[in-house]
């Protein structure tokens, strides 16, 4: 399992342009990916766009990404990239 701790930075949050990005990132991977706000404990399955909109994750958000499985590094890593680099 891995997890990574990240700030949301995008102005508008995860919504559904963004968050789409992130999704089709997050099915490259065999893995189970979830997104859980840190405010909040609301979490997010980040294969499934559906999932990341319900919890509204706005700018600023303290989140933290799980890996679990065959390829967690390589999901993490590059998940990390995608929504660090996110602009709206």
């Amino acid at each position: 399992m891995i997890k990574k701790e990240l700030i949301i930075t995008n102005k508008t949050g995860l919504h559904m342009r963004p968050a789409h990005h992130v999704v089709q990132e997050a099915k490259k991977y065999t893995c189970d990916i979830r997104l859980i706000k840190k405010n909040d404990k609301k979490s997010a399955n980040l294969k499934s766009l559906v999932s990341l909109l319900k919890i509204s994750v706005s700018q600023n958000t303290e989140v933290e990404i799980i890996c679990e499985g065959e390829d967690e590094k390589n999901a993490a890593t590059a998940l990390e990239k995608v929504i660090s680099s996110l602009v709206d």
